[in-house]
């Protein structure tokens, strides 16, 4: 089905598969595409996908209004695939981006919260690396000279390992 140019995204809702350049994208996908239908997720946003290797898992991030903001972990080694919370530790609240690179999984945490700790303690907003077998993170930056990061969004890592990411 072709729509016209519909900013709610109302005509789309119950597509099962969408193109938005079509041009592009039956050249890459053929003429005829189809989707697997594999599980359901919420309706809230999703950030930050990223594949550990190791673990052949997609990670990702929920945002939702208010509360603790999980990430969640796909299987890919499994059959059927599977779905499940991600625990990091301490945990991550707001991930927005995140990329791997040299084993680790680095985040940028747009979220600050004290609601999630016991004994509670404000996770501020800024950059942190997990091993992602263990879950284990820890904050590599949140201020700078003094000034804490307002909101990191994107991030990448390049080749020389120098870490890049966007603060709003």
């Amino acid at each position: 089905m072709t729509v016209s140019n519909d900013t709610s995204f109302e005509l789309v809702r119950d597509a099962d598969f969408l193109i938005f350049d079509q041009a592009r994208g039956l050249a890459l996908l053929g003429d005829n595409p189809t989707n697997d239908f594999l599980f359901t997720v919420s309706l809230h946003y999703h950030e930050a996908p990223v594949y550990a290797p190791k673990q052949n898992k997609l990670l990702f991030s929920q945002i939702t209004p208010s509360g603790f903001l999980p990430q969640y972990s796909i299987d890919l080694g499994k059959d059927p695939l599977t779905i499940s919370e991600y625990a990091t530790n301490p945990p991550l609240y707001a991930a927005n981006g995140a990329t791997f690179h040299d084993g680790y999984v680095y985040w940028a945490v747009s979220g600050g919260n004290n609601s999630i700790f016991d004994p509670p303690r404000e996770q501020r907003p800024g950059i942190y690396r997990t091993e992602p077998g263990t879950g284990n993170t820890e904050c590599i930056l949140n201020n700078y000279f003094g000034y804490y990061l307002n909101s990191p969004n994107d991030i990448i890592v390049d080749r020389n390992g120098h870490v890049w990411f966007t603060d709003p």
